[in-house]
């Protein structure tokens, strides 16, 4: 369900939205340390692919991804998980069955 993001896909999004690390340790909840690591070149010792739940409080935030419908779409995959329908993530991050 999850894929991962390039370290440019993330330096990309801050610098969009003028997002610094510290801004983002704060909307994400983790340390300075780990946002840099979803930077770092992909191989580096220090690198580590941003995990999904971050990516989209970083898109959540910045409006990348409208978070009522975003919602209605949280709401159908509870739906489907309960009638076994699969869902996954599009290109545009709106899901898809």
């Amino acid at each position: 369900m999850s894929e991962h993001h390039t370290p440019d896909d993330v330096r990309a999004l801050l610098r969009k939205h003028g997002i610094t690390g510290s801004m983002a340790e704060l909307i994400t909840g983790v340390s300075s340390r780990t946002v840099r690591s979803w930077q770092a070149p992909t191989g580096s010792s220090s690198f580590r692919p941003i995990p999904e739940p971050a990516w989209r409080l970083l898109q959540l935030y910045t409006g990348e991804i409208d978070a009522t419908k975003w919602r209605e779409e949280l709401r159908e995959i509870q739906s489907s998980r309960r009638q076994n329908t699969k869902f996954s993530y599009s290109e545009d991050g709106d899901y898809k069955e």
